[in-house]
């Protein structure tokens, strides 16, 4: 079943959040250490669940604990939708549950309004690319983000 976020649902959308990105380009960069990545996902799941997003639709499970969730950001000036945060709980991968959150998603996009829909993904990312393909969704854009790492140097003094 696919429903609203509720408060209660909080705790157990930031453990899906801290677990199911593991493809970005944060966890796959040893630069970034996986307990920031973890809060970075498990922030950005919470602001979106208190409303920095206008509709989170949640994923449950028969006995209504939370299996996944998507995040639906509406600009109404121009008439379309941002998809945020898509997760589904790694243990709950592969059964359907992505592909329900993005039509939930995309069912109340529709109501509202809008005329378009985007969602940005990793290049590989390819679980995700297939999700959205399947959904109706096609490439628009591609981009690539580089990062270099330089080793930490003393700092200078005024005698250098």
């Amino acid at each position: 079943m696919i429903r609203p976020v509720q408060p209660g649902d909080l705790s157990a959308l930031q453990m899906i959040a801290r677990t199911a990105f593991r493809g970005t380009r944060f966890f796959n960069d040893r630069h970034f250490p996986r307990p920031r990545v973890e809060e970075l996902y498990s922030t950005w799941m919470t602001l979106d669940a208190r409303g920095r997003a206008q509709a989170v639709w949640v994923a449950v499970s028969a006995a209504d604990q939370p299996l996944g969730c998507i995040s639906c950001h509406l600009d109404p000036a121009r008439h379309s939708g941002l998809i945020g945060l898509v997760c589904v709980d790694p243990a709950a991968q592969g059964k359907g549950i992505g592909k329900r959150l993005v039509q939930a998603a995309i069912d109340w996009f529709c109501a509202e309004g809008a005329g378009a829909i985007t969602v940005v993904t990793q290049g590989a990312n390819l679980a995700a690319q297939r999700l959205y393909q399947q959904c109706g969704f096609l490439s628009r854009d591609t981009r690539l983000w580089y990062h270099k790492w330089y080793p930490a140097r003393e700092p200078r003094t005024d005698e250098q």
